[in-house]
């Protein structure tokens, strides 16, 4: 079964501007052979399958900055998925989809750049 990417783009100066990361978001998806890239206005919802490998990477969008997830929280980690960084020192997580997963989770996902915390409310949608 193929692996979904998840890259998290930050326009850390407009995130900072406004006070928020709504807005300020790009997401590149990619699975398998796809790539597709969406600007985030309203939710991200993440889409995989049960047993599936789920990726995650934040990044700035400005050379200037840099941007860390921190860690993730909410119902998605309890029931469905426990992301982890890949390796020590590595700004990739990664998390096993629960393979007795079916249907939508909420998460969140902790993110600092420029000494600035911030937090990214996705879901998951589980499905076979």
């Amino acid at each position: 079964m193929c692996e979904v990417e998840y890259l998290i783009v930050v326009d850390t100066d407009g995130a900072v501007t406004s006070r928020n990361l709504q807005g300020n978001v790009s997401i590149i998806q990619s699975s398998c052979c796809t790539l597709m890239e969406k600007e985030v206005s309203g939710e991200l919802v993440t889409t995989c399958k049960p047993g599936q490998l789920v990726k995650w990477k934040a990044v700035p969008k400005s050379p200037d900055s840099v941007v860390e997830i921190l860690g993730f929280k909410g119902q998605m980690v309890s029931d469905v998925c426990k992301p982890t960084q890949k390796r020590r020192f590595s700004e990739v997580w990664e998390g096993m989809v629960n393979e007795n997963s079916n249907g939508i989770f909420s998460y969140s996902i902790d993110i600092v750049f420029d000494g600035i915390w911030m937090s990214l409310n996705p879901r998951m949608k589980v499905s076979v």
